[in-house]
């Protein structure tokens, strides 16, 4: 059963808008990220901090046919804030463990301690520029995709409307050279 091409490019497209939704989606919350780290420089405090655990989190793709894993860890941190001892996650993630007893220097928000990032170092900022970058890349890629999409079908709606429907040969007509005769095609 053959699919009719604008029901396959309605589909193409509804599939773009999806993926596309997800591109955006990721750099909205990567600016979310810099937003956070913009305001922790503003008013945040300096201290030190002390790595208690790593949080891990797995990512799988499957490309060509093969499945890839990968690990990524942020670092569980414990400081000595203005109300006491406080425990944060980093938000910057790293493909390596972060080191369990080792200090960091920290940046946390006075009035929501559990806001922190890292200021040198392994893991440090805000882990938002990645998603931005991936994010206008994407979109970038989707823009093209779609308008090439839109050349292509184009082209066939173009095709279809000059295509002789009384003639069973076309394109192949005497115009050419060419003629259909049953299941051969035969050319002067």
């Amino acid at each position: 059963m053959e699919m009719p091409t604008g029901a396959f490019f309605a589909l193409f497209f509804i599939i773009l808008l999806i993926i596309g939704g997800t591109v955006v989606w990721g750099a909205i919350r990567g600016a979310q990220k810099v937003a956070r780290s913009q305001e922790l420089r503003a008013v945040g405090r300096e201290t030190t901090g002390t790595v208690v655990d790593n949080q891990m989190e797995s990512h799988s793709s499957h490309h060509n046919g093969h499945h890839h894993s990968r690990l990524t860890f942020r670092p569980v941190i414990r400081y000595h804030g203005p109300n006491g001892e406080v425990t944060a996650i980093g938000p910057a993630d790293s493909s390596r463990s972060f080191v369990v007893g080792t200090t960091v220097p920290i940046r946390y928000h006075p009035d929501k301690p559990d806001q922190i990032e890292i200021v040198s170092g392994q893991g440090r900022g805000s882990g938002g520029v990645g998603g931005i970058v991936v994010g206008i890349v994407g979109v970038a890629m989707l823009v093209l995709m779609a308008t090439f999409a839109c050349s292509v079908k184009q082209g066939f709606d173009s095709f279809d409307n000059q295509r002789d429907r009384s003639n069973p040969g076309f394109p192949f007509d005497d115009s050419t050279g060419c003629t259909v005769e049953g299941t051969r095609v035969v050319c002067d």
